[in-house]
């Protein structure tokens, strides 16, 4: 009797927070779609270890740029006073080591820098394209975005998510599809509307009988 009790308390307090849920509206509105991601170009900044060649990020970021940017490609080395000789060095030599994995458009240049900091890393930059949310989807306060309560309150739910969708595509020139290849696209068009337009009657696409199928079919296995 006590665990049929439990039951029927549990089964009340359910009933009860159903009853209060239905009394608002518990579907909100999403923006994770992913028609709406665009793609455009903008300038990217990747850094790289100013010690030594990192090979392993030179062959991601050389196929990205392949793909996906255009040719003029640069590195900033930082060195501190005195060592404007090994900078050039090291620029030399991620030169190189992009001029195999394919990226010929490529500038190093040493930045003088105060800080023994600010000389761990080189920043390389290029033009390239990228995947993001729609135009309309404002990034999640806090995060990425505003952090004004505002900008909190109109929020529209998905929007981070459909960035982050973006940052996902590994190739975003995939996302434009291939050029209209305007001289066969004119042949095909042709080939339909010219025969329509003299009249020519249609012929019979000698299409074969259910009962024909089903015994070809049979007869193959």
């Amino acid at each position: 009797m006590r665990i049929q009790a439990n039951k029927l308390i549990f089964l009340a307090g359910a009933l009860g927070v159903a009853l209060m849920a239905s009394a608002c509206n518990p579907v909100v509105p999403s923006r994770v779609n992913t028609a709406e991601l665009r793609v455009r170009k903008q300038m990217i900044t990747k850094t790289f270890d100013a010690s030594h060649v990192d090979m392993n990020s030179v062959a991601v970021i050389s196929e990205d740029i392949l793909h996906n940017g255009n040719p003029g490609v640069s590195l900033t080395i930082p060195y501190l006073r005195g060592h404007y000789a090994a900078a050039v060095r090291m620029g030399a030599a991620y030169k190189r080591a992009f001029a195999a994995a394919g990226v010929s458009h490529f500038s190093a240049a040493p930045v003088r820098v105060d800080d023994q900091q600010d000389t761990r890393n080189a920043v390389l930059s290029y033009e390239g394209l990228v995947v993001l949310q729609a135009s309309s989807c404002a990034r999640l306060p806090g995060n990425e975005g505003s952090t004004s309560i505002k900008d909190a309150q109109d929020y529209q739910y998905g929007c981070e998510m459909q960035a982050e969708i973006g940052k996902m595509v590994s190739n975003p020139a995939d996302l434009l599809g291939r050029a209209p290849r305007t001289q066969y696209n004119s042949r095909r068009n042709g080939a339909i509307i010219e025969p329509y337009m003299n009249g020519t009657p249609n012929k019979p696409l000698q299409g074969l009988e259910s009962s024909t199928v089903g015994s070809s079919s049979g007869s193959g296995g």
